[in-house]
């Protein structure tokens, strides 16, 4: 959080630090939590040849913090990810690339060619700490083949950063803490996520679901990183999921463009200013845990103040 509240104190900033690119919007499992089915985009891997105009698109001296290959699919669904990987680092862009996948499809062999590549962190979403609940949360009963893949990657002590992630929701919560004390001694970093919603696109209601909440804080998201869809279009952030908030797309338009671009700045404006009745994540919740330290920061920021006030 405190390199986080640095880079509020460093904006406006002339070019996105964070740029999510979505290499493949399909997936393999059937999340009980997810919005998948709540749309009807055409499933595809993003095409190469796309994939390689955003990257060159990218000046070297506006260098990213981190690419994550992933954002609305399972990565490893695309064939072409370790080529993705290696384009991105030869063109020396960003300081690191990462993607989250359900971990199905992962192999050694493939890791290894991820990781010669020049993948630098890779999360594995578990949720689960039973085949049981890991059968209904994700849909399919494949929580053994999961651990087996887990247990055999960090067995071949790969140069790469490994997180294992656990959504919290009312049907795993009570496997939470196993799911800790079954890792807490592996070579990787524990991430636990609320669950959280868009707009109400995903399936999932229960404790962990704000639907009658609004929030009135600052989003800081759209300020620092952009994420890129499967056709080359630019949502403003990495969970819209339905593709509501589209301020550009990247197959016609250079990022510097978009990034400094009327629609997002008009985006950025509305949220700034509290209005967010326009916005289509208004009522959304990603990052509520910790958006009052966000919104404090950002509303202390002289030149944000200046801009969009």
């Amino acid at each position: 959080m405190e390199k986080h509240l640095k880079t509020i104190s460093e904006m406006p900033l002339k070019f996105p630090i964070s740029l999510n690119i979505d290499a493949c919007n399909a997936c393999n499992l059937k999340c009980l939590m997810c919005f998948q089915d709540s749309y009807q985009f055409r499933k595809q891997t993003m095409a190469i040849s796309l994939y390689k105009k955003i990257i060159e698109n990218i000046p070297e001296e506006n260098k990213l913090e981190i690419i994550y290959l992933h954002k609305d699919g399972e990565p490893l669904l695309n064939k072409e990810l370790s080529k993705m990987i290696d384009f991105a680092k030869s063109k020396g862009i960003s300081k690191r690339i990462s993607f989250t996948t359900n971990g199905q499809l992962l192999t050694n062999d493939r890791v290894k060619e991820f990781v010669s590549a020049g993948l630098d962190s890779i999360n594995i979403s578990v949720d689960a700490f039973s085949p049981e609940i890991y059968a209904l949360v994700k849909g399919r009963n494949m929580y053994k083949q999961l651990e087996k893949k887990i247990i055999s990657l960090l067995q071949k002590n790969f140069n790469l950063e490994i997180s294992l992630s656990f959504i919290v929701l009312e049907e795993n919560k009570h496997e939470l803490q196993s799911f800790k004390e079954q890792w807490k001694n592996a070579p990787v970093e524990i991430v636990v996520h609320k669950y959280h919603d868009w707009c109400g696109c995903n399936k999932k209601e229960g404790d962990f679901f704000f639907k009658n909440s609004i929030n009135t804080t600052i989003c800081d998201n759209p300020f620092y990183s952009l994420a890129v869809n499967v056709d080359g279009s630019a949502s403003i952030c990495c969970v819209d999921n339905g593709r509501e908030a589209i301020v550009g797309n990247l197959g016609s338009s250079d990022l510097i463009e978009i990034w400094s671009g009327k629609r997002l700045e008009n985006v950025r404006r509305a949220l700034f200013r509290g209005n967010l009745s326009s916005l289509p994540c208004k009522n959304c919740h990603y990052k509520i845990e910790y958006r009052n330290n966000i919104y404090s920061s950002m509303r202390s920021n002289s030149k944000l103040k200046e801009l969009y006030n």
